[in-house]
């Protein structure tokens, strides 16, 4: 009996076709979707965890319209994920495929330590929370690539928000930023009043400073963040296509042969 081919994780990949059992392919979809979803939501709303970030102009929502999740809801969401990775595991071993359990148990010893910070301030909470959410919604998205087609799912939608993600970037730097600091430097002693600094203190500085950064951020508290994301994303798709121009050479040779 030919052994089963193993994927990246090692895991042996799962069937590809679920036609044997139905309810298992609908529940191993929805798992996919509902991982996707959280996911990409927190590409494109951001999440604050300070609500009154009065020194960053570009975080402000006295200054832009924003979008965000507070605290509060950060926190529901990243509750959410945890709730979703668990049901996601489930639709795995309902589906045929094995549980990496190195996965679990590693995502479990990160999540120990997260759990004992959590009788504490707010902001150990919203930290804490969010590590275990994220560690969570890894190791169920890892167990659900095993599936071919499912992996083809979640690639194809990681890839959907490349695009998006870089105009917004590029719109930010060449149109948005740009506007945002001529009004800025128009309306500067109007600001500095309605909040209550003065002329070279260190928060004027600081909003000054952060004003004048052309560095787009996306959803994400950092230039640096967003350009990580950027930059994975970018790197999946060109594999992406490298494999599809492989394969369809393959397919070509073996047409002519």
């Amino acid at each position: 009996m030919p052994a089963r081919p193993r994927t990246i994780s090692a895991l042996p990949a799962a069937p590809d076709r679920l036609d044997f059992d139905p309810p298992a392919t609908l529940l191993l979809t929805v798992a996919a979707l509902a991982v996707l979803g959280v996911v990409l939501l927190q590409a494109v709303v951001g999440i604050a965890p300070n609500l009154y970030w009065e020194t960053d102009p570009r975080l402000d929502d006295s200054v832009l319209a924003l979008t965000t999740f507070g605290p509060t809801g950060a926190v529901w969401l990243a509750a959410a994920q945890i709730v979703i990775a668990g049901l996601a595991l489930i639709a795995h071993g309902r589906g045929r495929g094995a549980i990496d359990w190195r996965w679990v148990i590693l995502a479990g010893i990160g999540a120990g330590f997260a759990v004992w910070h959590l009788p504490g301030p707010m902001a150990d909470v919203f930290r804490c929370v969010q590590w275990v959410g994220a560690a969570a919604i890894g190791v169920a998205a890892g167990h659900l690539a095993t599936h071919p087609g499912l992996r083809r799912l979640m690639v194809a939608a990681l890839l959907s928000i490349l695009l998006p993600l870089g105009v917004d970037a590029l719109h930010y730097v060449l149109v948005e930023h740009p506007r945002s600091l001529a009004v800025f430097q128009t309306q500067e002693d109007l600001i500095l009043r309605g909040r209550g600094w003065e002329a070279g203190s260190a928060e004027h500085l600081a909003f000054l400073r952060r004003m004048e950064s052309s560095a787009a951020l996306g959803a994400f508290a950092l230039s640096n963040v967003f350009g990580t994301i950027l930059a994975a994303l970018s790197a999946l798709a060109m594999a992406a296509t490298l494999g599809a121009v492989r394969h369809r050479r393959w397919a070509g040779a073996a047409a002519l042969g």
